[in-house]
């Protein structure tokens, strides 16, 4: 496995593999754009070949990037539907020129219309991009339960999975906070067996590309998405021991993404050695 972190692009797209390079990452994860707005500038060509070039220098090779957070693909509002399909579009084409082949993003809401509603309107906006370029895989991430939202269950990305036209364009980001919310335990080697044969079972643990390495504020089913630093929430450092130790995960070949908190108690290097201390890589 690769592991790594978030890492901002503040000074140009480079800056963020010389940041992860800075506390020993082997792989890393950005926005392309800001996060929180429908808006963005195009992609320069040039600063996206110094990104590859810088990336390459520092000997990475498997990177991630995230989807902005307001696209939202189980909505029936129209607008929304087409904002976010433009975006993950649009997206697309910058993971292409930055030469990133893991695309993760937020299945999201259904706002109240129900589950089924849900899980149609995904499959729809997917099956509309499945085309567009098959070297990027989008990954749909595991949700916390939030009200209304939709991936919380492996069923139902399952679901999702086997009603597009070709799921071999799609893969899963397994977040560890959100599927601990949602009431999957991974906190002892028993339980994360019988969690990663449920994903199995009902995904496939081929189509696990991403993991976001998390530890969770909330507690075991509490439904909400809130990151702790490793070691420091409800999962603990005994879980991380525990899933690490799996031998299913153990035989992924994937990015471990760290998205812990930066604040007074912790940031992504202190979380990254902690991380480092639990699973020996």
């Amino acid at each position: 496995m690769y592991f790594g972190a978030h890492f901002s692009i503040q000074g140009g797209l480079h800056r963020s593999a010389e940041r992860a390079k800075e506390i020993g990452c082997t792989t890393f994860q950005i926005f392309t754009r800001s996060s929180r707005s429908w808006k963005s500038k195009p992609l320069d060509p040039q600063d996206a070949v110094a990104f590859k070039e810088k990336s390459s220098e520092l000997g990475f090779s498997k990177l991630v990037v995230h989807l902005p957070y307001l696209p939202n693909f189980a909505t029936s509002d129209k607008a929304i539907a087409e904002k976010s399909r433009g975006s993950l579009m649009d997206e697309v084409q910058r993971c292409d020129m930055l030469g990133i082949s893991d695309l993760v993003i937020h299945i999201g809401s259904h706002k109240g219309e129900g589950l089924d509603a849900g899980i149609r309107n995904v499959v729809e906006h997917l099956d509309r991009i499945v085309d567009i370029n098959p070297k990027v895989k989008v990954c749909l991430e595991t949700s916390a339960g939030t009200k209304n939202s939709v991936g919380s269950k492996f069923e139902e990305i399952g679901t999702i999975l086997s009603k597009v036209s070709d799921a071999k364009v799609f893969g899963v980001c397994f977040d560890t906070a959100h599927v601990f919310a949602a009431g999957y335990d991974i906190r002892t080697p028993e339980t994360v067996e019988t969690t990663m044969e449920t994903f199995d079972s009902a995904i496939g643990f081929n189509m696990l590309r991403v993991i976001h390495c998390n530890d969770s504020k909330t507690e075991y089913g509490g439904n909400a998405d809130r990151h702790e630093h490793i070691g420091k929430g409800h999962i603990g450092t005994e879980g991380f021991k525990a899933f690490f130790s799996n031998k299913r995960i153990q035989s992924l070949d994937v990015p471990v993404i760290l998205e812990t908190p930066e604040n007074e108690e912790g940031n992504h290097e202190t979380n990254f050695k902690a991380l480092k201390s639990i699973v020996g890589f």
